[in-house]
């Protein structure tokens, strides 16, 4: 309805002037899309990643995964796995 897109189009909006590179508003339809692509073979300790100057850095931990239950949050950056220095 115009009232949903009125909705999300003030959401997108809204969480663009947040001015956070970190911060990103997935409407319904894009969710089921990246869970389609994740599909139900994904493993790992649920957060979405990028790279940020050669370090990988978290963008979000998904809700309920390991990386939130181990307290990772938007913007730490990972340099270390199981021991071993990954920079």
């Amino acid at each position: 309805t115009d009232r949903d897109k009125i909705l999300e189009g003030a959401l997108y909006g809204l969480v663009d002037s947040l001015d956070d590179p970190y911060s990103e508003y997935l409407s319904i339809e894009d969710l089921q899309e990246m869970q389609i692509q994740l599909g139900d073979d994904y493993q790992g300790i649920g957060v979405e990643v990028t790279q940020e100057n050669n370090r990988v850095t978290i963008i979000v931990p998904f809700a309920g995964s390991p990386a939130q239950e181990a307290g990772l949050l938007p913007g730490d950056q990972i340099i270390e796995v199981n021991g071993v220095n990954i920079e």
